[in-house]
């Protein structure tokens, strides 16, 4: 038997076990990436950025999203590690 060519079958065979995985956690990041929080929602820790201005709201723990407190703007993206 070639190893090689072995080889080559399992790594074909892991590789389409992992392309699909590899493209939901894209689409995943991506539609993190896009979601909108409003004020009065509950949210986790992190930082919210506020859609009209900018402004980042930094949560420690858990609770409601109060409006900007610089333009009284509702709607808020959340920052993501990469940004």
């Amino acid at each position: 038997m070639d190893l090689d060519l072995i080889e080559a079958r399992i790594l074909d065979a892991l590789s389409l076990l992992v392309d699909p995985t590899k493209v939901e956690l894209a689409l995943l990041a991506e539609r993190a990436r896009l979601a909108e929080w409003h004020t009065g929602e509950i949210t986790g820790p992190g930082t919210l950025v506020c859609t009209n201005c900018g402004e980042e709201l930094h949560f420690h723990k858990a609770g409601h999203i109060p409006p900007c407190p610089k333009c009284r703007g509702t709607v808020f993206r959340r920052k993501l590690d990469d940004e």
